[in-house]
Protein backbone atom coordinates (compact mmCIF):
# COMPACT_ATOMS: atom_id res chain seq x y z
CA UNK A 1 0.00 0.00 0.00
CA UNK A 2 1.29 3.45 -0.86
CA UNK A 3 -0.76 6.40 0.27
CA UNK A 4 -1.59 8.24 3.45
CA UNK A 5 -1.77 6.56 6.81
CA UNK A 6 -2.70 7.98 10.20
CA UNK A 7 -3.42 6.70 13.66
CA UNK A 8 -6.72 7.61 15.27
CA UNK A 9 -7.41 6.51 18.81
CA UNK A 10 -4.89 3.67 18.76
CA UNK A 11 -5.88 2.34 15.34
CA UNK A 12 -4.08 2.71 12.00
CA UNK A 13 -6.18 4.09 9.14
CA UNK A 14 -5.20 3.91 5.46
CA UNK A 15 -6.47 6.80 3.34
CA UNK A 16 -6.39 7.29 -0.41
CA UNK A 17 -4.09 10.00 -1.70
CA UNK A 18 -7.08 11.80 -3.24
CA UNK A 19 -8.87 12.31 0.12
CA UNK A 20 -9.75 15.97 0.54
CA UNK A 21 -11.82 16.04 3.74
CA UNK A 22 -10.82 18.29 6.59
CA UNK A 23 -12.33 16.80 9.75
CA UNK A 24 -11.83 13.66 11.81
CA UNK A 25 -15.26 12.17 11.03
CA UNK A 26 -14.69 12.44 7.27
CA UNK A 27 -11.29 10.86 7.79
CA UNK A 28 -12.84 7.89 9.60
CA UNK A 29 -15.58 7.43 6.97
CA UNK A 30 -13.14 7.53 4.06
CA UNK A 31 -10.43 5.27 5.42
CA UNK A 32 -9.87 1.59 6.03
CA UNK A 33 -8.31 0.33 9.22
CA UNK A 34 -5.20 -1.77 9.04
CA UNK A 35 -6.96 -4.20 11.40
CA UNK A 36 -9.63 -4.78 8.75
CA UNK A 37 -7.01 -5.45 6.07
CA UNK A 38 -5.21 -7.86 8.39
CA UNK A 39 -8.50 -9.66 9.19
CA UNK A 40 -9.32 -10.10 5.49
CA UNK A 41 -5.88 -11.60 4.88
CA UNK A 42 -6.26 -13.93 7.87
CA UNK A 43 -9.70 -15.04 6.67
CA UNK A 44 -8.27 -15.85 3.20
CA UNK A 45 -5.77 -18.16 4.95
CA UNK A 46 -2.66 -17.77 2.78
CA UNK A 47 0.58 -19.53 3.69
CA UNK A 48 2.12 -16.07 3.98
CA UNK A 49 0.26 -12.79 4.32
CA UNK A 50 2.49 -9.88 3.37
CA UNK A 51 1.65 -6.18 3.78
CA UNK A 52 4.14 -3.58 2.56
CA UNK A 53 3.03 -0.19 3.85
CA UNK A 54 4.54 3.09 2.69
CA UNK A 55 2.01 5.30 4.41
CA UNK A 56 3.37 7.11 7.42
CA UNK A 57 4.30 10.43 5.95
CA UNK A 58 3.67 13.75 7.59
CA UNK A 59 0.15 14.96 6.83
CA UNK A 60 -2.10 17.99 7.44
CA UNK A 61 -4.20 16.10 10.02
CA UNK A 62 -1.17 15.77 12.28
CA UNK A 63 -0.37 19.46 11.82
CA UNK A 64 -3.95 20.35 12.87
CA UNK A 65 -3.68 18.10 15.94
CA UNK A 66 -6.49 15.79 14.76
CA UNK A 67 -4.34 12.65 14.71
CA UNK A 68 -1.01 11.51 16.08
CA UNK A 69 2.14 11.39 13.95
CA UNK A 70 2.97 8.19 12.07
CA UNK A 71 1.46 4.77 12.57
CA UNK A 72 1.42 2.50 15.61
CA UNK A 73 2.44 -1.14 15.86
CA UNK A 74 -0.24 -3.51 14.62
CA UNK A 75 -1.04 -6.86 16.12
CA UNK A 76 -0.44 -9.68 13.72
CA UNK A 77 -0.94 -13.40 13.56
CA UNK A 78 0.94 -16.52 12.56
CA UNK A 79 1.98 -16.36 8.93
CA UNK A 80 1.77 -12.56 8.64
CA UNK A 81 4.47 -10.02 7.82
CA UNK A 82 3.83 -6.27 7.98
CA UNK A 83 6.62 -3.99 6.73
CA UNK A 84 6.32 -0.26 7.39
CA UNK A 85 8.31 2.49 5.67
CA UNK A 86 9.44 3.68 9.10
CA UNK A 87 9.30 2.83 12.80
CA UNK A 88 6.17 3.42 14.91
CA UNK A 89 5.27 7.06 15.48
CA UNK A 90 7.79 8.44 13.01
CA UNK A 91 7.50 10.03 9.59
CA UNK A 92 8.64 8.42 6.33
CA UNK A 93 10.21 10.72 3.76
CA UNK A 94 8.85 11.12 0.25
CA UNK A 95 12.22 11.35 -1.49
CA UNK A 96 12.98 13.30 -4.63
CA UNK A 97 11.88 10.99 -7.45
CA UNK A 98 8.68 9.24 -8.44
CA UNK A 99 8.89 6.91 -5.42
CA UNK A 100 9.56 7.42 -1.74
CA UNK A 101 12.95 6.50 -0.30
CA UNK A 102 11.45 3.27 1.10
CA UNK A 103 9.74 2.22 -2.14
CA UNK A 104 12.81 3.04 -4.24
CA UNK A 105 14.92 0.80 -2.02
CA UNK A 106 12.25 -1.90 -2.04
CA UNK A 107 12.20 -1.87 -5.85
CA UNK A 108 15.97 -2.19 -5.90
CA UNK A 109 15.98 -5.35 -3.74
CA UNK A 110 12.66 -7.14 -4.26
CA UNK A 111 13.73 -8.95 -7.46
CA UNK A 112 16.87 -10.50 -5.94
CA UNK A 113 16.50 -14.22 -6.71
CA UNK A 114 16.12 -16.68 -3.83
CA UNK A 115 16.47 -14.01 -1.13
CA UNK A 116 14.17 -14.62 1.84
CA UNK A 117 11.79 -11.70 2.37
CA UNK A 118 13.19 -11.02 5.86
CA UNK A 119 16.73 -10.67 4.49
CA UNK A 120 15.48 -8.57 1.59
CA UNK A 121 13.70 -6.21 3.98
CA UNK A 122 16.89 -6.04 6.08
CA UNK A 123 18.73 -4.78 3.00
CA UNK A 124 15.95 -2.25 2.38
CA UNK A 125 16.18 -1.07 6.00
CA UNK A 126 19.95 -0.68 5.77
CA UNK A 127 19.74 1.33 2.56
CA UNK A 128 16.95 3.62 3.85
CA UNK A 129 18.82 4.27 7.11
CA UNK A 130 21.94 5.20 5.12
CA UNK A 131 20.00 7.33 2.62
CA UNK A 132 18.26 9.30 5.40
CA UNK A 133 21.26 9.56 7.76
CA UNK A 134 19.36 7.51 10.33
CA UNK A 135 16.21 9.67 10.33
CA UNK A 136 14.04 6.87 8.88
CA UNK A 137 14.21 3.25 10.01
CA UNK A 138 11.88 0.82 8.20
CA UNK A 139 10.07 -1.44 10.65
CA UNK A 140 8.99 -5.07 10.22
CA UNK A 141 6.60 -7.09 12.35
CA UNK A 142 6.48 -10.71 11.29
CA UNK A 143 5.55 -14.20 12.29
CA UNK A 144 6.06 -16.03 9.01
CA UNK A 145 6.19 -19.79 9.19
CA UNK A 146 8.76 -20.75 6.59
CA UNK A 147 10.90 -18.95 4.06
CA UNK A 148 9.46 -16.87 1.23
CA UNK A 149 11.00 -14.89 -1.59
CA UNK A 150 9.51 -12.64 -4.24
CA UNK A 151 11.86 -13.77 -7.01
CA UNK A 152 13.03 -17.30 -7.65
CA UNK A 153 16.18 -18.34 -9.42
CA UNK A 154 15.60 -18.71 -13.16
CA UNK A 155 16.04 -22.08 -14.86
CA UNK A 156 19.03 -20.79 -16.85
CA UNK A 157 20.84 -19.93 -13.62
CA UNK A 158 20.09 -23.31 -12.00
CA UNK A 159 23.10 -25.30 -10.75
CA UNK A 160 24.51 -27.70 -13.34
CA UNK A 161 26.11 -30.42 -11.22
CA UNK A 162 24.05 -32.96 -9.26
CA UNK A 163 25.27 -31.94 -5.77
CA UNK A 164 24.57 -28.24 -6.35
CA UNK A 165 21.16 -29.04 -7.82
CA UNK A 166 20.33 -31.19 -4.77
CA UNK A 167 21.41 -28.43 -2.36
CA UNK A 168 19.38 -25.85 -4.30
CA UNK A 169 16.34 -28.13 -4.20
CA UNK A 170 16.52 -28.55 -0.42
CA UNK A 171 17.12 -24.86 0.16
Amino acid sequence: YAGHGVQIGGSNHLIGTDFSGSDLEALRRNSMTLDRVRDVIAKAGPNAGILLIDACRNNPFTDKGLVEQGLIRARGGAGLLIAYATDPGNVAYDGTGQNSIFTASLLEHIATPDLDIRLMLGRVRQQVVLDTNGRQVPWVEESLLGEYEFAQQTAEAAPQDETSADLAFWR
